[in-house]
């Protein structure tokens, strides 16, 4: 199955305005639908007038006026003369309510002509507000990309980054690349597609398995004081002070996840550095007898369960609960590991605060 990601940026709108509208466009990129509602009255009306303008050009114009409007179906349709050969389609834009307008553009473009579009991703504070705002919401564009592309079984992804913005569109290039994507985009001034074939790019996940204690922790989110990725030489590029303590830059979060899906299928990690879990002696030989597979799984329902443990948060799929009676002691509750061919579950007993997994077992 294929799968297209195009980033959208405000071209259908910019293109199909005047100067004037477009110096507003332009003044008003960044707003948040909040501020856009607490605009001065004829500021929200040019705004809403450009967006009727644009939606009333895009469904009158032929295929090639399509292509001078936007920058992104002018990418797409290179491509793919028949959008839908693009298989799923996934558009991504900022967190902005000119960029959820234009992606709403292109969406229904793509549904009339009976394309299937999974979703408009709009990142919590994606936006280029300033660079702090960029990197927070390239971080998060990160674990909502992950959640797509690697849920879906997808055999084939394709990201058109013809229209976008280039502080957004350099980031997915190389996400791209990690990913085993192809890259296409328009030449500047023609209408031909450039492609970038999948490249063989790999992470060296020696730094990663070194450290993955607090790699964990910055990727859950745990308190993680500044001092502590300081202190173990960190690459400054993957991690950045903020308030005293410590968070995964976009490009931490992004080689972090690469790393992590062959680390968590090769031997059991240590639990995320300050958390309150640690491990029994006999669980390395228990765990050793798991398949690659449940191995992986276990790791994960560990990051999931310092989080439980961190914020009260019980995910459906971790069940984290007492047992009932006393049928394993001294384990005292269980969590769930796999859900699949059997499940999987792992038991524990708290010791004070902290929370000593002891065993798995295979229940049917």
């Amino acid at each position: 199955m294929r799968i297209v990601v195009t980033t959208c940026g405000t071209s259908i709108l910019t293109n199909t305005s005047g100067d004037e509208d477009r110096r507003a466009l332009i003044a008003h990129a960044n707003r948040t639908e909040e501020e856009v509602r607490n605009l001065p009255e004829g500021e929200r009306l040019r705004l809403n007038r450009a967006v009727a303008r644009a939606t009333s050009r895009l469904a009158s114009a032929g295929p090639k006026d399509v292509r001078r409007l936007s920058a992104e179906l002018n990418g797409l349709l290179a491509r793919f003369p028949d959008p839908r050969q693009g298989g799923t389609h996934l558009l991504v834009t900022t967190d902005t309510w000119l960029g959820r307008k234009a992606a709403g553009l292109v969406r229904e473009w793509l549904e009339r002509r009976g394309c299937g579009v999974q979703e408009v991703i709009a990142p919590g504070g994606l936006s280029l507000r300033s660079p702090e705002d960029l990197r927070y919401g390239l971080t998060a564009l990160v674990r909502e990309l992950d959640g797509w592309l690697g849920e879906g079984g997808w055999t084939e992804i394709l990201f058109n980054l013809s229209g976008g913005f280039k502080a957004i569109n350099g980031f997915l290039q190389a996400y791209a690349m990690l990913r085993g994507g192809e890259v296409f985009y328009i030449f500047e001034r023609t209408h031909r597609c450039v492609t970038i074939p999948r490249m063989p790019i790999t992470v060296d996940h020696a730094l990663f398995a070194e450290q993955v204690e607090v790699f964990r922790a910055l990727a859950l989110g745990l308190p993680v004081p500044a001092a502590e990725p300081r202190r173990r030489r960190l690459p400054e590029a993957l991690w950045v002070e903020v308030d005293g303590g410590a968070m995964l830059t976009e490009w931490g979060e992004l080689l972090w996840r690469r790393a992590r899906e062959t680390l968590y299928r090769k031997a059991l990690q240590p639990p995320p550095f300050g958390s309150r879990i640690t491990y029994a002696r006999r669980l390395a030989d228990r765990i050793g007898e798991l398949d690659v597979n449940a191995l992986h799984a276990f790791n994960r329902r560990v990051d999931q369960l310092a989080r439980c443990l961190a914020t009260g948060v019980n995910l459906q799929g971790l069940d984290f609960k007492p047992l009932a009676g006393d049928p394993r002691p001294p384990a005292t509750h269980e969590f769930d590991v796999t859900h699949t061919h059997g499940a999987l579950r792992g038991f524990g007993h708290f010791e004070h605060d902290t929370f000593v997994i002891e065993d798995v077992d295979w229940h049917d």
